[in-house]
């Protein structure tokens, strides 16, 4: 099934106990791909297609497929090249995630600043340079 073969790629693409740095765009395909995609390969292929290109393909209004295929090969070079960070990184987030509820009322508005200028880059600027800011702040801090 179509499923099984996605699956099957995207594990042959993927080092076990990594996470890929990928753009939003490509995070909700990967989702997609993930945890959406069932053994109905026409449903599946109408979720793919929402994820790409935010669309159903019901809902064309005209022939999107070569927009389609060029997202997917997009997709598809972008894990290929992405970078990865340990999966352990997701216990630390979640470590940081439990602190949050201390945050005083100028802490919560940074912290509102910051994600104001992160959507203010939006795709600018790709997840992994984020990332990398991110880091060198943190560093700065300690």
């Amino acid at each position: 099934s179509l499923k099984m073969g996605l699956c099957d790629w995207y594990d042959r693409n993927t080092k076990e106990g990594k996470v890929l740095v990928l753009s939003d765009k490509n995070k909700k395909i990967q989702e997609c791909l993930l945890s959406q995609v069932n053994h109905d390969d026409i449903h599946s292929i109408n979720l793919i297609c929402k994820a790409s290109i935010n669309t159903f393909i019901e809902d064309w209004d005209k022939d999107r497929s070569i927009e389609l295929i060029e997202e997917l090969k997009s997709f598809i070079d972008n894990v290929n090249n992405a970078e990865c960070i340990q999966e352990d990184t997701k216990n630390l987030l979640n470590y940081l995630d439990n602190k949050n509820d201390d945050l005083s009322a100028m802490a919560l508005v940074l912290k509102d600043s910051i994600l104001s200028v992160f959507e203010e880059y939006a795709d600018s600027v790709e997840n992994a340079e984020k990332i990398a800011v991110l880091k060198e702040l943190i560093k700065g801090l300690l």
